[in-house]
């Protein structure tokens, strides 16, 4: 950053940004691109676990390890034999003299990236844009296969099987997941976390029924749950009670950076 541009002002700091800012995730951002093919070759075993092996032991009693350590461990308490010291004591080959990565600064893109992609995402639901969140849950099914996540991984490409193969339910996929129940520019939620707050809703009124709760009081409570939550809301409102809108709770994150 120039010295004119860290004593100047905020103009000038936005101005050199805006002129910048494309140059900037070019060269501290991981770059994706994510394509979906149609014959795409699928793997017998997409989830293969790596294994190590002792180098030391014979062939018919080899034995796999799932981490390093334990392969390390078991080569030092029963062959006598330390990896590590051996590896540290070899001098570098040509190739990895030539070979400069700068892990620093790996990490600080990946961790960069990754931060955008969430907030991205965030993003992308309060302002109702369901095109471009299915946009970033193509980046995110490459984390959910990394991590072995593959129930999140399957319920994003089960949805973007049915926006392909089925045009009638495209739009609702896309477009009918966000709820905005202020009325407010980027005050939408998605429908899950709407569905979620009518639950806890819901307990807490079947808890004030303490000793009379069965079946056909809970069907009676949850049949009229909108009208008694719109009656609590405009007593609140008379009595002039400020409700908490989370999105102007901010955490603050300076401490996590």
């Amino acid at each position: 950053i120039p010295g004119d541009v860290k004593n100047g002002g905020n103009d000038a700091r936005y101005a050199w940004l805006q002129k910048n800012v494309e140059e900037i995730f070019r060269r501290f951002t991981v770059m994706y691109n994510v394509e979906i093919k149609e014959n795409a070759k699928v793997e017998d075993n997409p989830f293969k676990m790596k294994l190590y092996f002792c180098s030391k032991c014979e062939n018919t009693t080899k034995k796999p390890y799932k981490t390093k350590n334990g392969r390390d461990s078991h080569e030092v308490a029963k062959h006598q034999y330390d990896r590590n010291a051996m590896e540290s004591t070899n001098e570098p080959t040509e190739e990895e003299e030539k070979e400069t990565i700068n892990h620093k600064l790996s990490y600080q893109k990946a961790l960069f990236t990754y931060n955008l992609l969430l907030r991205s995402i965030n993003d992308a639901i309060k302002e109702g844009d369901g095109e471009r969140l299915f946009e970033h849950y193509r980046v995110a099914v490459l984390y959910f296969k990394c991590y072995g996540r593959s129930k999140y991984a399957y319920t994003v490409l089960k949805s973007f099987f049915r926006i392909k193969m089925e045009p009638s339910a495209a739009l609702s996929l896309i477009w009918e997941r966000f709820i905005n129940k202020h009325g407010m520019k980027g005050y939408n939620i998605s429908m899950d976390l709407h569905m979620e707050h009518l639950n806890n809703y819901l307990k807490e009124l079947l808890r004030d029924l303490r000793g009379n709760v069965n079946r056909e009081n809970a069907e009676r409570v949850s049949k009229s749950l909108k009208n008694l939550k719109s009656i609590v809301e405009k007593f609140e409102n008379e009595s002039k009670i400020k409700q908490q809108i989370s999105s102007k709770n901010k955490a603050k994150t300076l401490k996590d950076v």
